[in-house]
């Protein structure tokens, strides 16, 4: 990752407008942070300072319940009512009674315990406890009341007095049930020994299921315990008042750690399995938050505001705990807010921040930018400029300009070199795209004195023994001029000393061309007027000479030619030499490939006179062609054209379209007769003849010397020969094969074929090998042997090896016979038409299969790759029955279909084989016409060869007086059929 980011490398632009944008944000996110940490830390204040009066108000509130009832407490114990011995008496303190628990809604009851288990109770009533109590419905006060007789205390009264709020009786229940001794009870015995007031700790009131405590205090008469019931159910009231955000969680805990308040106060009171209540305890408070923030502050202070922190479902809170000191007591407050709660609107005031910062921060990042982008504007202009130029890009480029100057001088210091680099790369796309030579000189002229700032110039060229260097192009304002005008400079006769020094490679400034310095140049100066010239010398890497670049411009005595142009031409002078030398080798390489190529297709037609001059007179009939169909303006071939480098493809194609032919053995090309191999067999046939009219004689000599009739004899003997002398007529006349061969004459070959010779001597012997292979297939007969006349052995046959298959991979489509070679005698004569069997006429039709192959194993450029296509497959037809590779006229290119039709008008025009007569014009083309019905040649094609009169103008520059008779080419057009 290191090495990642110390390779890299960012724009100006970027990096200013990134280092702007960053220091904006790292301002905005510290004033967003340090404001949501304020807002936060105000927020918890706030929190704190609400939990305080909370706090205060709890403890108000506890001190009040308990303080004024406290003091009602004292006074009570100095009152009557701790003397009273009867419920009568007791009756006058109700009212009283009555003050006191309307004077607080704290009081539950106030109640007198007396020392012999007298007790008078008075309880408000509420619309919730009414019914508890079995009350009359307009019932207000009940008062509970144990009354025991003073002469004799086992008679006890107990009643339920209700009253209503005026203190009217309304009933009065007798209860015996209600066994309540208040001498049992804890307020009284804690009470009953002690002066002091005594607070009871929490529990919960059995008859109303309240928590509260008991205010006790034993009466100055010591006679009597009075006591008061607090209620804290207010509490919980009061803690639902309080303002706190939501999901806040607060209860009140007592000094002795039970829950007195709390929000819901069905968490304040427990009911166990058997039903029985009790208060929920610090450690058994259903309230999860308030019981972890107490688990947590369990060995901290109680007297001690605690604030802490802490995590309940993966949410943190925040907690407080306020101690409320109270005479009876250290009470505590406990209060938990979830601290997205308590933070909300600080987390809301940061949202808000970061929008308005986010805002600003992209309201500013476009003014960033642009104050970015004007800063580093001239040097990324500058940047891009490079760009172009590495990539040599140059129509785009915009001028660059700063106030800055040393970025300004480095603009103007750009587009210099810019200008000269586009320049350069002018001059070397003129080189690349022209082929001309003549054409290449005249546009490196134009360049370079437009580069340079010269008028004009003359490029001199050696000749073949660098002897004379000849003017080849002059030029002048963009004007070329006969270059033929100027006299050539004889380098072995110049007396000029500045020129041998620049003609040695030193570049050659000359103020003004005089015949003292340069006479060879005073031609310049006699047809333009005074100049001043530049002569550089153009040599290759070999150091040798290869021409002379003279540069003019009009002289002037004040104004002379730059030094720093000087270098430029020099640098100029190298390139051109470059491109002379590249050029002038690549003529000649082209020149020497057409050579080989002509000298090839010459031997082709030197080899067999059959061919005669084919393969030279081809070429220029389908280029003729081509040229035919590039030049129409309608029909098929209007929109035909052929590029330079299509044009050389299809001269190499048509030069090499016969280069099989170099395969194909001379005995089969030149097969003039049916027997003929290296030689004819004709004449084997007319020894076996003459020996068989040697046996004639004999055998009539023979005759004559058994004393037979000598006129008889010499009748059957001139019978016989006869016969023998026609046989062999009617052979070589078969052998010629001008004729076409009827059955009756192949069963006559047949019936001389059966005649029987005499053989006496081994043909096995002084034979080649390879024929010895032949004839040892059959074994040898016992000598002297009867052979027939004509013969069709084993020996004949010529197996078809593997090297004489079709090669894979070409697409050829041609069923090759099984032998390669039949040379069977009557197999031969028993052709029907011409000389050749059929495995002679495959040997001959597999020339351009290897002309194909041949060619594909050449390496031929790009622009030359369709030659083997072009050159193989002129012997293919329209309809697909053509050969090696069934092509239809679809899958042929237009030039090959171009080179089938000149192939077929020079072989039946040609009158350079010795096998036949040329044909003339009309014949030719009316054979044409033939093949263009039977689907062998392009119809479009063959009309564009009549209407454009390439017959005819070939047949003045080739064919014989004779031959050209009168055409009327509207007989051989073809019609629409023909076309479809």
């Amino acid at each position: 990752m290191t090495s990642f980011w110390r390779n890299r490398r960012f724009p100006l632009q970027i990096q200013i407008a990134i280092l702007f944008s960053l220091l904006m944000f790292l301002v905005g996110a510290l004033l967003i942070g340090f404001n949501y940490w304020r807002a936060n830390q105000l927020n918890i204040d706030n929190a704190r300072t609400q939990y305080g009066y909370i706090g205060n108000n709890a403890a108000a509130e506890l001190d009040l319940s308990t303080q004024t009832m406290g003091i009602a407490v004292n006074l009570l114990t100095t009152m009557p009512i701790t003397t009273y011995q009867t419920l009568e008496q007791r009756f006058d303190s109700l009212p009283r009674l009555r003050e006191i628990l309307r004077s607080s809604p704290y009081a539950n009851s106030v109640y007198a315990g007396y020392a012999d288990g007298d007790m008078l109770l008075m309880r408000r009533l509420t619309p919730l406890n009414r019914t508890n109590w079995q009350a009359p419905h307009n019932a207000d006060w009940l008062v509970q009341s144990i009354d025991h007789n003073e002469q004799d205390p086992s008679q006890v009264r107990r009643n339920f007095l209700y009253f209503d709020d005026q203190l009217n009786l309304l009933r009065n229940d007798d209860k015996p049930e209600y066994l309540y001794d208040p001498r049992e009870r804890g307020w009284y015995q804690a009470s009953v020994n002690t002066d002091q007031q005594i607070m009871s700790p929490m529990y919960v009131f059995a008859s109303s299921r309240e928590i509260g405590t008991t205010l006790s205090r034993r009466a100055k008469n010591q006679h009597a315990v009075i006591g008061i019931d607090i209620s804290l159910r207010t509490f919980s009231d009061l803690l639902r008042a309080q303002k706190l955000p939501a999901g806040s969680k607060m209860a009140l805990i007592s000094p002795q750690d039970t829950i007195i308040a709390s929000l819901d106060p069905r968490e304040v009171i427990r009911m166990n399995a058997e039903r029985q209540i009790s208060m929920a305890s610090v450690e058994t408070f259903p309230n999860p938050p308030l019981s972890e923030l107490l688990s947590l502050s369990q060995d901290l202070p109680r007297e001690q505001e605690q604030h802490l922190t802490f995590t309940y479902r993966e949410q943190p809170w925040f907690g407080s705990l306020l101690p409320i000191n109270n005479a009876h007591g250290v009470f505590r407050l406990a209060i938990a807010t979830p601290a997205d709660v308590m933070l909300a609107s600080a987390i809301e005031t940061r949202n808000q921040s970061t929008l308005i910062a986010c805002l600003v921060l992209l309201a500013s990042v476009p003014i960033t930018w642009w104050i970015a982008y004007r800063i580093a504007k001239p040097l990324n202009q500058l940047r891009q400029n490079a760009e172009q130029i590495r990539r040599f890009s140059f129509d785009t480029q915009k001028p660059v300009n700063s106030i800055v100057l040393e970025i300004d001088e480095l603009a103007q210091t750009m587009n210099k070199m810019r200008s000269t680099i586009q320049q350069f790369l002018r001059i070397g796309n003129s080189l690349a795209a022209e082929r001309d030579f003549t054409t290449l000189l005249a546009g490196l002229m134009q360049e370079t004195t437009h580069l340079v700032g010269m008028a004009g110039g003359v490029i001199y060229l050696p000749d073949r023994d660098c002897t004379t260097l000849t003017p080849a192009l002059w030029q002048w304002r963009e004007e070329r001029l006969d270059a033929s005008a100027l006299p050539p400079i004889h380098l072995n006769h110049t007396t000029s000393a500045l020129l041998q020094q620049a003609l040695q490679g030193a570049m050659l400034h000359q103020h003004q061309i005089s015949a003292d310095s340069t006479p060879e140049l005073l031609a310049l100066s006699q047809a333009l007027g005074p100049l001043e010239s530049v002569l550089v010398a153009m040599r290759n890497r070999n150091d040798q000479l290869i021409g002379l670049l003279v540069l003019v411009n009009p002289f002037s005595a004040e104004q002379h030619i730059e030094p720093a142009k000087l270098k430029l031409v020099e640098a100029l002078a190298g390139n051109l030499s470059v491109t002379v030398e590249t050029q002038r080798l690549l003529q000649e390489q082209k020149n020497l490939l057409d050579a080989f190529i002509q000298l090839m297709a010459g031997a082709i037609d030197a080899k067999s006179a059959y061919t005669g001059g084919h393969c030279q007179r081809v070429p220029e009939l389908t280029e003729m062609l081509a040229e035919a169909a590039v030049e129409a303006k309608t029909g098929p071939f209007a929109e035909f054209s052929l590029s330079a480098d299509e044009r050389e493809e299809l001269h190499i194609a048509s030069w090499l379209h016969d280069c099989g032919k170099v395969t194909t053995p001379e005995f089969v090309v030149d097969k003039a007769t049916k027997l003929e191999t290296i030689y004819d067999r004709l004449h084997e046939i007319r020894m076996r003849i003459e020996v068989l009219k040697r046996d004639a004689k004999i055998h009539a000599l023979e005759q004559q010397l058994q004393g037979l009739d000598p006129s008889s004899i010499e009748q059957q003997y001139q019978s016989a020969i006869v016969q023998l002398d026609e046989d062999f007529r009617f052979i070589a006349t078969c052998n010629i094969g001008g004729e076409f061969m009827s059955d009756e004459h192949l069963q006559r070959l047949q019936q001389i074929a059966e005649r029987r010779w005499l053989r006496t001597l081994d043909d096995r012997i002084g034979v080649s090998h390879e024929e010895l292979q032949r004839k040892n297939r059959t074994p040898a007969p016992t000598l002297p042997v009867w052979e027939p006349l004509l013969a069709d052995r084993d020996d004949h046959l010529f197996p078809r090896e593997a090297r004489d298959q079709l090669p894979q991979g070409y697409g050829f489509n041609m069923q090759a016979p099984h032998y390669l070679y039949n040379r069977g005698e009557l197999y031969n004569l028993s052709v029907r038409r011409g000389t050749l069997t059929d495995e002679e006429r495959y040997k001959i039709n597999e020339h351009i299969v290897q002309t194909i192959v041949m060619l594909k194993t050449l390496p031929f450029p790009r622009n030359m790759s369709h030659v083997p296509e072009i050159a193989g497959g002129h012997h293919e037809r329209m309809d697909g029955k053509g050969y090696p590779c069934r092509l239809t006229g679809e899958q042929m290119s237009l030039t090959a279909r171009m080179m089938a039709i000149a192939d077929v008008f020079e072989a039946l025009t040609a009158v350079d084989r010795p096998y036949k007569k040329g044909k003339t014009l009309s014949e030719s083309l009316g054979i044409m016409a033939n093949m263009v019905q039977g689907q062998h040649l392009d119809p479009q094609l063959f009309a564009l060869f009549l209407s454009s009169g390439i017959w005819y103008e070939y047949a003045r520059r080739y064919m014989r007086p004779e031959q050209i008779d009168e055409v009327d080419i509207q007989r051989f057009m073809p019609t629409a059929n023909d076309a479809a």
